[in-house]
């Protein structure tokens, strides 16, 4: 099936069953946390050192990512800038927790105790909370999505139907047999066809003068009709009578018809 094929309605059904799918796959996998971990303890003292940098200074932790609690225990990914001391430079590593609350023991979550440090300072606290994952969300998603493709494709395309008037016209159509249904499939037979097939027939006619009766000038041929000049031709048949052939056959030999079962022809030859 070509994709011009593919109707409004289709899209509908397929495409919230194939994201239906995906997303309660997706929300069957746990996030992925990074090789590096630490405890919340040593994530609080790097996220409140010191900047790195004199001219640019920048923070610590960098690229804080928040997932949605799992039987009530969050995942934390960051990056920290650790010093190497032998090189003179600082490395970018890649570090997580796993934690409910920063301090154990706290009724506060992790996610909680982030939003308010970065009430209080913006401009350093920074980090993205991964909303989406969670299922209630997700699923508010998809039954949005899947609302509107339902809208689009089968409820707009069917009132505009029914406000034409296309379940009167449905209602009111004949049904069509299947000999209609057969003689409508049958291509007609153009004018121009019919012309040509009446000039070919003309000119058979008078190519061949022992065709039997003349073609009648003028006379006219409808389509679908044979004409009677376009019968097949006749040819005359000349040759010796049939007798005569006969008469020059060769004589018939004489013959007995013996046999202790059913007769057979044997030649009438006596042995001396």
């Amino acid at each position: 099936m070509d994709f011009s094929d593919i109707k409004k309605w289709h899209l509908a059904i397929v495409l919230p069953i194939f994201t239906g799918v995906l997303i309660f796959s997706y929300l069957s996998l746990e996030p992925q946390a990074n090789a590096r971990t630490t405890s919340p303890m040593m994530f609080q003292q790097a996220l409140v050192s010191k900047p790195v940098g004199k001219e640019n200074p920048v923070p610590r932790v960098q690229n804080i990512r928040i997932y949605p609690p799992i039987d009530g225990l969050y995942t934390v990914n960051f990056d920290q800038l650790v010093e190497d001391r032998q090189n003179d430079r600082w490395l970018k590593q890649q570090w997580s927790f796993t934690a409910k609350s920063p301090n154990p023991g706290e009724s506060q979550s992790i996610l909680d105790w982030m939003r308010q440090l970065q009430k209080n300072d913006p401009e350093r606290i920074g980090f993205t909370y991964e909303w989406w994952r969670e299922p209630s969300k997700l699923t508010t998603i998809w039954g949005i999505f899947s609302g509107i493709l339902m809208l689009w494709g089968i409820v707009i395309p069917t009132t505009i139907w029914f406000a034409k008037g296309g379940a009167r016209e449905f209602i009111a159509k004949p049904k069509r047999s299947a000999e209609d249904t057969a003689a409508a499939a049958k291509p007609a037979v153009s004018a121009a066809e019919h012309d040509k097939l009446t000039a070919m027939i003309g000119r058979l006619e008078d190519s061949n003068p022992s065709a039997g009766k003349p073609r009648t000038a003028g006379a006219a041929v409808g389509p679908g009709t044979v004409p009677a000049e376009a019968v097949p031709f006749s040819r005359n048949l000349t040759g010796a009578p049939l007798e005569a052939a006969q008469t020059n056959a060769a004589p018939e030999e004489d013959k007995d018809y013996k046999g202790e079962f059913y007769p057979v022809a044997r030649p009438n030859t006596k042995k001396e």
